[in-house]
């Protein structure tokens, strides 16, 4: 019985930390050469007045506006974000620096 109780916790455990993981995106950051601002908040990221759905699995960004899907990828180093296309390198992707989380 003390076994059992012990892997339903460890399942409960299992099961509330991935559906809880914390999205790295959410804050504001800011392009430094056009001044442009994007700010993310739980499923939306908002730019240049206007607002976007999207969801993250793992590195990879899904953008949903008007009915259509565009997907790219993203890396955070040291408090810049790099957003590309796949098959591209990150380094070659312009940088927004954090400005708030």
């Amino acid at each position: 019985m003390k076994k059992l109780l012990s892997i339903i916790i460890v399942f409960v455990l299992m099961f509330s930390l991935t559906g809880c993981g914390s999205n790295e995106l959410i804050g504001t950051w800011k392009d430094d050469t056009l001044g442009m601002e994007v700010t993310f908040t739980e499923d939306t990221v908002s730019m240049m007045g206007f607002s976007l759905e999207y969801k993250v699995s793992g590195n990879k960004i899904t953008m949903s506006f008007m009915g259509e899907e565009n997907v790219g990828y993203f890396k955070i180093v040291d408090d810049k974000l790099y957003m590309y296309e796949e098959g591209e390198d990150y380094k070659d992707a312009p940088a927004l620096i954090r400005v708030e989380k």
